[in-house]
Formats: structure tokens, sequence, C-alpha cells
């Protein structure tokens, strides 16, 4: 799974962005980021060291995820701390 952050942007509209793994615990926060790790991602780190990439990929550096198969709630868990949260804090209900 690709891994995006949901910020507001310019006049408060929602932005995407691709986090590093740095970026990622500075915007939800490590303990949440090791949460949802520990509901079943097995791998997060960029695609190029998890699936290989070719050089002109332009993807080759952005965060990826890798679930174990059988952990249905670790893509929700991802996507709650990457989308929901960044928006709970900005309108400060976190």
């Amino acid at each position: 799974m690709t891994v995006k952050t949901v910020r507001p942007g310019k006049d408060d509209w929602p932005t995407q962005t691709s986090p590093s793994l740095e970026s990622l615990h500075e915007i939800c926060g490590k303990e949440l980021v090791e949460a949802a790790i520990a509901q079943g991602i097995i791998a997060l780190g960029p695609k190029v060291e998890l699936l290989g990439a070719q050089d002109n990929d332009r993807t080759k550096n952005e965060l990826r995820a890798l679930f174990a198969p059988e952990r249905n709630i670790a893509p929700i868990a991802l996507y709650a701390i990457t989308r929901v949260v960044p928006t709970l804090r900005h309108v400060h209900w976190m």
C-alpha cells in the first residue's frame, strides 16, 4: 500500500503528501505509527527497498507498507493514522 498523508494545504484544502518515515512519525506521531505496525504491518519503507524499482521510477522513494495477509485490520489502521489523525490534529480535536 502506498503511504500518503492528508494535510491542510492552500486555504485549508486537503492535500496528499508522500512522507518519509521520519516525516510520518512527525505528522502522525511515532506511537500511533508503532500501534499501526503492531496491527500487522510487516514492512514499512521506501518502495525501492521493499519491492525493488527501476532507476527511472519516479515513485521509487515513496513510502510503502506491506501487510500480513491474515491481518485485515492493518490497512485500516494505517489509513486512519495517515488520513484521519492529521485532519483531527489540524482541527484541534486531538
